[in-house]
């Protein structure tokens, strides 16, 4: 389970990088 919300909380971190650039760029 905490492995399971570790990398959820990866992977929408690593979206809202993405999103930055993204809005940035």
């Amino acid at each position: 389970m905490a492995y399971s919300i570790d990398f959820r909380k990866k992977v929408l971190s690593y979206c809202e990088r993405i999103g930055s650039i993204t809005e940035a760029s």
